[in-house]
């Protein structure tokens, strides 16, 4: 029996120097995304451009102003509340929340621009003059974790544009949900694989990193 692990560590250091990592190609009925939930949640990495704002990052990965406005409402940098997404810097190996608002008091005080926002000025996210003047933009890599209705309105997004992810992870997810993999198409190098195949090419992978990329059909 295997289970879907919460607490792993993954050293990605090595990434951005290789493109030896596996890429796992999908097409994921949209009845049954919600399986990739636990991932998502517990944590992912996309490669991107770092040294620019948490807004400048929303927008250049697909969502709209409006959108980020209306529903993101409680967003995280390195475990920090952020109020204000243009000025909160991401940089290689940053990690970011993204949730919509969250219930109770704790909820409302974690909100952007909260009115309770003084209760946790101890703990929120502020950017240095010496962060923003000498931020630079380049390649690496940002952690990220989706909950509640953002998970559930930006799962796909995440999903087509490509997410990296603990091989063991990603096995243990397979393992979990063999009936709902076995509806999918997945293809690796042009070759498509049946449950077995991936079973098997994931356990024997040398890398313990692997990209998913989906395309969520009806």
């Amino acid at each position: 029996m295997y289970r879907l692990s919460l607490y792993y560590n993954v050293n990605f250091e090595y990434i951005m120097e290789s493109e030896r990592y596996l890429t796992l190609n999908m097409e994921i009925p949209s009845a049954i995304i919600n399986i990739f939930t636990p991932i998502l949640q517990r944590g992912f990495y996309v490669e991107s451009v770092v040294g620019i704002s948490v807004m400048e990052f929303l927008l250049n990965f697909g969502l709209e102003k409006e959108y980020i406005h209306n529903n993101i409402k409680t967003v995280f940098l390195n475990s920090k509340p952020v109020d204000d997404l243009n000025n909160a810097i991401i940089n290689d190996n940053s990690t970011l929340s993204l949730s919509g608002a969250m219930p109770g008091l704790v909820g409302a005080v974690m909100r952007i621009n909260s009115p309770f926002q003084s209760f946790r000025m101890s703990i929120s996210h502020t950017t240095s003059d010496n962060e923003q003047t000498h931020s630079t933009k380049r390649t690496g890599l940002l952690n990220i974790k989706l909950f509640n209705t953002v998970l559930s309105n930006t799962a796909n997004l995440f999903i087509q544009n490509g997410f990296l992810v603990d091989r063991e992870a990603l096995l243990s997810l397979i393992y979990n949900n063999k009936k709902d993999f076995k509806k999918m198409i997945i293809r690796s190098n042009g070759n498509r694989l049946n449950y077995d195949d991936i079973c098997k090419l994931l356990s024997k992978h040398r890398d313990n990193v692997i990209k998913v990329k989906g395309i969520v059909i009806e």
